[in-house]
């Protein structure tokens, strides 16, 4: 976690002026978020959720696509086991993601998507996921 403070603190102090352009997507959320991902990937839910949850509220307006993106990965963690499982809240983020794929043009948003969806089918009883489930189905036919 110090790396990931140490992190945050060097993109704080970016200066436009100075800094190379390409460096305006390197954002104490992107940090955050990347970090909780890279931790889903290692297996780590319970980890990833508390960082993707703070990166996802780091995320401005114009990172609609990002925060797709990190929305589903957050659904994703929620959905395993371990002490984060939470289907009600994995689905009400994988339904916050669906209503920015109506915005947004991903392909990759589009394929997290139809991936998320595979992973809840087995809990299409419970109601929220099944709401969700319906809503993604729409989305992924467009």
């Amino acid at each position: 976690m110090a790396a990931i403070t140490q992190a945050r603190t060097q993109v704080e102090r970016f200066e436009p002026d100075s800094d190379p352009r390409w460096l305006y997507w390197v954002t104490p959320a992107w940090i955050t978020a990347g970090t909780g991902d890279c931790l889903l990937r290692l297996g780590q839910p319970g980890r990833a959720t508390t960082l993707l949850e703070e990166g996802i509220a780091l995320f401005d307006e114009s990172f609609a696509r990002d925060r797709q993106f990190y929305l589903i990965h957050l659904a994703d963690a929620l959905a395993r086991p371990g002490p984060q499982h939470d289907l009600e809240a994995a689905a009400d983020r994988g339904l916050a993601a669906v209503h920015l794929a109506e915005s947004v043009t991903s392909t990759r948003g589009i394929d997290y998507l139809r991936d998320l969806s595979v992973q809840m089918q087995p809990h299409a009883s419970v109601p929220a996921v099944g709401n969700f489930l319906e809503q993604a189905r729409e989305v992924l036919a467009a």
